[in-house]
Protein backbone atom coordinates (compact mmCIF):
# COMPACT_ATOMS: atom_id res chain seq x y z
CA UNK A 1 0.00 0.00 0.00
CA UNK A 2 1.05 3.64 -0.59
CA UNK A 3 1.80 6.18 1.63
CA UNK A 4 -1.55 7.89 2.76
CA UNK A 5 -1.42 11.93 1.84
CA UNK A 6 -2.30 12.98 5.24
CA UNK A 7 -1.24 15.77 7.82
CA UNK A 8 -1.28 15.51 11.17
CA UNK A 9 -1.34 19.50 11.42
CA UNK A 10 -3.94 19.67 8.95
CA UNK A 11 -6.17 17.11 11.30
CA UNK A 12 -5.27 19.14 14.68
CA UNK A 13 -6.09 22.45 12.82
CA UNK A 14 -9.46 20.82 11.50
CA UNK A 15 -10.64 19.95 14.76
CA UNK A 16 -9.21 22.99 16.81
CA UNK A 17 -10.76 25.60 14.69
CA UNK A 18 -13.94 24.13 13.59
CA UNK A 19 -13.23 23.67 10.16
CA UNK A 20 -15.90 21.20 10.10
CA UNK A 21 -18.91 20.35 11.74
CA UNK A 22 -21.20 18.13 12.31
CA UNK A 23 -21.40 14.85 10.48
CA UNK A 24 -18.57 16.19 7.85
CA UNK A 25 -16.31 15.96 10.93
CA UNK A 26 -17.49 12.78 12.42
CA UNK A 27 -16.68 11.12 8.86
CA UNK A 28 -13.47 13.03 8.34
CA UNK A 29 -12.03 11.52 11.89
CA UNK A 30 -12.98 8.33 11.33
CA UNK A 31 -11.84 7.66 7.90
CA UNK A 32 -8.47 9.98 9.28
CA UNK A 33 -8.02 7.16 11.82
CA UNK A 34 -9.24 3.96 9.85
CA UNK A 35 -8.92 5.13 6.11
CA UNK A 36 -8.59 4.39 3.79
CA UNK A 37 -11.87 2.83 3.30
CA UNK A 38 -15.26 2.40 0.98
CA UNK A 39 -18.06 4.19 1.98
CA UNK A 40 -20.10 1.44 3.18
CA UNK A 41 -17.16 1.14 5.80
CA UNK A 42 -16.99 4.62 6.55
CA UNK A 43 -21.12 4.69 7.04
CA UNK A 44 -21.01 1.07 9.13
CA UNK A 45 -18.19 2.85 11.32
CA UNK A 46 -19.94 6.10 12.08
CA UNK A 47 -23.26 5.09 12.54
CA UNK A 48 -24.34 4.21 15.82
CA UNK A 49 -25.33 0.47 15.99
CA UNK A 50 -28.90 1.51 17.46
CA UNK A 51 -29.69 3.67 14.99
CA UNK A 52 -32.26 2.70 12.77
CA UNK A 53 -32.43 5.62 10.21
CA UNK A 54 -31.16 5.49 6.71
CA UNK A 55 -27.38 7.14 6.76
CA UNK A 56 -26.68 10.02 4.93
CA UNK A 57 -23.07 9.97 6.06
CA UNK A 58 -22.21 8.50 2.62
CA UNK A 59 -23.22 12.33 1.04
CA UNK A 60 -20.53 13.67 3.60
CA UNK A 61 -18.16 11.91 1.64
CA UNK A 62 -19.13 13.45 -1.71
CA UNK A 63 -19.48 17.50 -0.18
CA UNK A 64 -15.46 16.13 1.93
CA UNK A 65 -14.52 15.74 -1.31
CA UNK A 66 -15.66 19.00 -3.11
CA UNK A 67 -14.35 20.79 0.20
CA UNK A 68 -10.85 19.01 -0.92
CA UNK A 69 -10.72 17.03 2.57
CA UNK A 70 -10.77 13.57 0.98
CA UNK A 71 -10.47 12.12 -2.31
CA UNK A 72 -10.94 9.02 -4.49
CA UNK A 73 -7.46 6.52 -3.80
CA UNK A 74 -8.96 3.82 -5.96
CA UNK A 75 -10.97 1.16 -5.92
CA UNK A 76 -11.80 -2.31 -4.84
CA UNK A 77 -13.99 -5.28 -5.20
CA UNK A 78 -16.54 -5.24 -2.46
CA UNK A 79 -16.56 -8.74 -0.41
CA UNK A 80 -20.45 -8.18 -0.03
CA UNK A 81 -21.55 -6.95 -3.27
CA UNK A 82 -18.50 -8.01 -5.58
CA UNK A 83 -18.74 -4.88 -7.37
CA UNK A 84 -16.11 -2.76 -7.70
CA UNK A 85 -16.34 0.11 -5.15
CA UNK A 86 -14.59 3.69 -4.56
CA UNK A 87 -11.99 3.58 -1.88
CA UNK A 88 -11.88 6.90 -0.11
CA UNK A 89 -8.97 8.56 2.00
CA UNK A 90 -8.33 11.71 3.57
CA UNK A 91 -5.77 14.31 2.48
CA UNK A 92 -3.45 17.10 4.01
CA UNK A 93 -5.66 19.94 2.62
CA UNK A 94 -7.75 22.37 4.62
CA UNK A 95 -11.31 22.47 3.61
CA UNK A 96 -12.71 24.85 0.92
CA UNK A 97 -15.99 26.64 1.05
CA UNK A 98 -18.88 24.74 -0.50
CA UNK A 99 -20.11 26.30 -3.79
CA UNK A 100 -23.55 27.69 -3.23
CA UNK A 101 -26.41 26.03 -4.53
CA UNK A 102 -28.07 27.76 -7.06
CA UNK A 103 -31.75 28.58 -6.58
CA UNK A 104 -33.91 27.25 -9.16
CA UNK A 105 -36.44 29.27 -10.45
CA UNK A 106 -40.65 29.04 -10.76
CA UNK A 107 -42.17 29.08 -14.00
CA UNK A 108 -43.78 32.33 -13.33
CA UNK A 109 -40.06 34.05 -12.34
CA UNK A 110 -38.75 32.47 -15.98
CA UNK A 111 -41.64 33.89 -17.59
CA UNK A 112 -40.70 37.49 -15.57
CA UNK A 113 -37.30 37.34 -16.50
CA UNK A 114 -37.96 36.26 -20.26
CA UNK A 115 -39.73 39.60 -20.63
CA UNK A 116 -37.81 41.44 -18.85
CA UNK A 117 -34.69 40.25 -21.35
CA UNK A 118 -36.81 40.65 -24.23
CA UNK A 119 -38.33 44.69 -23.23
CA UNK A 120 -34.10 45.15 -22.41
CA UNK A 121 -33.41 43.21 -25.99
CA UNK A 122 -35.84 45.84 -28.07
CA UNK A 123 -34.18 48.76 -26.38
CA UNK A 124 -30.78 47.84 -27.42
CA UNK A 125 -31.90 47.21 -30.89
CA UNK A 126 -33.18 50.58 -31.45
CA UNK A 127 -30.26 51.93 -29.42
CA UNK A 128 -28.42 49.95 -32.29
CA UNK A 129 -30.71 51.27 -35.07
CA UNK A 130 -30.33 54.86 -34.04
CA UNK A 131 -26.50 54.80 -33.62
CA UNK A 132 -26.37 52.92 -36.97
CA UNK A 133 -28.85 55.65 -38.83
CA UNK A 134 -26.02 58.56 -37.19
CA UNK A 135 -23.31 56.81 -38.31
CA UNK A 136 -24.50 56.47 -41.72
CA UNK A 137 -25.28 59.83 -42.10
CA UNK A 138 -21.82 60.85 -40.69
CA UNK A 139 -20.15 58.67 -43.22
CA UNK A 140 -22.32 60.29 -46.14
CA UNK A 141 -21.69 63.57 -45.10
CA UNK A 142 -18.46 62.81 -44.77
CA UNK A 143 -18.62 61.60 -48.35
CA UNK A 144 -20.50 64.81 -49.55
CA UNK A 145 -17.58 66.86 -47.95
CA UNK A 146 -14.99 64.86 -49.31
CA UNK A 147 -16.68 65.82 -52.73
CA UNK A 148 -16.28 69.34 -52.10
CA UNK A 149 -12.96 69.40 -50.88
CA UNK A 150 -12.20 67.76 -54.33
CA UNK A 151 -14.40 70.19 -55.85
CA UNK A 152 -12.79 72.76 -53.78
CA UNK A 153 -8.97 71.60 -54.48
CA UNK A 154 -9.44 71.06 -58.52
CA UNK A 155 -10.73 74.53 -58.38
CA UNK A 156 -7.17 75.70 -56.32
CA UNK A 157 -5.45 73.42 -58.31
CA UNK A 158 -6.87 74.86 -61.36
CA UNK A 159 -6.63 78.69 -60.22
CA UNK A 160 -2.73 77.79 -59.39
CA UNK A 161 -2.06 76.18 -62.24
CA UNK A 162 -3.40 79.47 -64.10
CA UNK A 163 -1.39 81.89 -61.89
CA UNK A 164 1.83 79.43 -62.30
CA UNK A 165 1.58 79.53 -66.20
CA UNK A 166 0.31 83.20 -66.51
CA UNK A 167 3.19 84.64 -63.98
Amino acid sequence: MTARRTSIKAYHDINANGLLKGRRLVVYNWLYFNGPATGAQVVLGVTDPDRRVISQDRARLNELRAMGCVCEVGTIVCSETRKEVILWDVTDNYPEALPKKIKRLTRSELEQKNSFLSHRIKVLESLVSKLYRKLKDRVNVNESERESENEDQDIISTELHGVSTEG
